[in-house]
């Protein structure tokens, strides 16, 4: 039976490995401050790090990747984990939408890609609608791939080793925490195309982070399956950062409201968190 001592050194590789490699990538990427083909194979790269480390600290360990969720599980758990992102996507853009924070459709957008495609003679209606398919269809495989980069490391590998220490509460936040503070040297040091105080942008992607991973360790440990991670991460990225932020033209306030960065989806998924600790009873493992 492994010790916590062991427990411990495990995390620890898996953390050492994942800095090292992340921030050796992400600094080419700072660097760079452009949005480009070589930049965005950079970012997959770094999401890429957690998920590497995960399988070299598993092999160093235990010789074989047994225990990391690789199978599917029930389809329920998968189907509401990416349901789950467009449910809260689409109420915070809803709320965003009328309540005149931020306006849909955002024109010079939809105007910019009929010109791009030579859709110029279709109704921005019908544009809206094809450059939506054209994103889930194929965004969604795209999303996926780099999303398993990182749920590799962060829910198959970290969530479960910490759940046998910890309450499904501390490990949610633990493991939310370490997420969101991996993110941070990009916050701080990459292209800010949100155009907001940067002290701002960490406040609001941190609470959605944290909260998020309420969601993100329930689906996981009630699973078993670290796919659930994979679909709600990239349904996260595809449904807010693809569709809904392009699609919401700028009123004043609106760069301060939309996206990872803003308050929107941070109150959001403050919601989120609560429905699933709520729920916690049906994943809690009591810790002698």
């Amino acid at each position: 039976m492994e010790t916590p001592e062991e427990s411990r050194k495990k995390i620890l590789v898996f953390l050492v490995i994942t800095a090292i490699s992340s921030l050796a990538l992400a600094f080419p990427l700072i660097l760079r401050q452009k949005a480009d083909l070589t930049a965005g194979l950079l970012t997959v790269a770094v999401m890429w790090c957690p998920g590497i480390a995960a399988l070299l600290t598993r092999f160093r360990f235990q010789r074989n990747q047994y225990g990391m969720g690789w199978s599917f599980g029930k389809p329920k758990y998968l189907i509401i984990s990416f349901a789950l992102p467009l449910l809260y996507t689409l109420l915070t853009y809803a709320v965003i939408w009328t309540t005149g924070l931020g306006r849909f459709p955002n024109h010079a957008f939809l105007v910019d890609i009929a010109q791009r495609f030579g859709l110029s003679a279709l109704p921005l209606g019908w544009i809206a609608a094809l450059f939506v398919l054209a994103v889930l269809i194929v965004g969604t495989p795209l999303s996926i791939a780099a999303a398993l980069g990182e749920e590799i490391g962060w829910r198959g590998f970290l969530v479960p080793e910490l759940a046998k220490r910890f309450s499904f509460l501390t490990t949610s936040l633990i493991s939310g925490g370490l997420w969101a503070v991996w993110h941070y040297p990009l916050i701080l040091w990459g292209e800010n195309r949100e155009g907001t105080p940067v002290c701002y942008r960490l406040l609001c992607f941190t609470v959605m982070v944290l909260s998020l991973s309420v969601a993100f360790t329930w689906l996981r440990l009630r699973s078993g399956s670290l796919w659930t991670g994979v679909l709600l991460h990239a349904g996260d990225n595809l449904f807010i950062l693809a569709i809904f932020t392009p699609l919401t033209a700028d009123t004043g306030i609106t760069r301060y409201i939309i996206g990872e960065f803003g308050a929107g989806l941070a109150l959001a998924s403050l919601l989120v968190a609560w429905v699933f600790w709520r729920q916690r009873a049906a994943v809690e493992i009591n810790h002698v």
